[in-house]
């Protein structure tokens, strides 16, 4: 059946973004679960093994037991929801390229497995590169904050706070990165400028807005992961 496509590339408020994005999950919610779980279930299913392993070990706990053997299956377990969960993000981006550069909105799995293909080395130095930037300035100001205020130095403390608003402030300016990086096709730190020119007069709006995106991928991986479980079990 013919749908209208939406345009995605629009200017909207903060109310029409909301419901533009409701609309497109409510128009894409069947092909966009079944990306996830196809793209995605080895990982989710394999972080739910070994999650299970672990949790049985805790009531099988005895004087032989040590902890490498108890915490190896929560480390593969954190590991893999991890995985799990940029194999999402990864997927939901290139679901939107797709649905974007198709005409009428239409389009098979097939072409999202090929554009997750395409995106995912690409999506994965920018998240390491990301989060190393993140990491460093974490560490200089919050975790120098820390370390002086624990050795007694208390006057410190304002380190942490100025070091968390820093890493609201960048965490938000960036957001941006990932989609540029696939729409525009551009360098790392050419995509972290022009992520942080997007956002610069929008900061507070684009906070709102990440909130709901982040609440909303986080529904799609644990209704993946349940739907995923449903069909292993039942």
């Amino acid at each position: 059946m013919n749908q209208n496509k939406i345009e995605l590339r629009k200017v909207r408020d903060f109310g029409g973004l909301l419901n533009v994005i409701f609309e497109y999950i409510k128009i894409n919610f069947k092909s966009l679960l079944k990306s996830n779980l196809l793209i995605g279930a080895p990982t989710i299913l394999l972080a739910g093994v070994f999650l299970g392993i672990y949790q049985s070990s805790l009531f099988s706990i005895d004087v032989d037991s040590t902890i490498p053997q108890i915490g190896l299956p929560f480390l593969l377990s954190t590991f893999l929801t991890m995985v799990s969960y940029y194999i999402i993000m990864v997927v939901t981006y290139s679901h939107l390229c797709v649905y974007n550069q198709s005409e009428t909105g239409i389009f098979d799995i097939e072409e999202v497995w090929q554009k997750t293909k395409q995106n995912f080395l690409m999506l994965l130095f920018t998240v390491i590169g990301y989060s190393f930037i993140l990491g460093i300035i974490g560490l200089i100001f919050v975790g120098t904050g820390i370390y002086l205020t624990y050795q007694g130095n208390y006057g410190f403390i304002f380190l942490i706070f100025i070091g968390i608003g820093i890493l609201i402030y960048l965490t938000i300016s960036y957001s941006l990165v990932f989609i540029v990086r696939i729409e525009e096709e551009i360098t790392f730190f050419a995509a972290l400028k022009r992520s942080k020119k997007l956002i610069k007069d929008n900061w507070w709006f684009t906070f709102g807005l990440v909130l709901v995106v982040g609440l909303i991928q986080s529904f799609i991986f644990m209704h993946s992961t349940y739907q995923l479980m449903l069909q292993c079990f039942l």
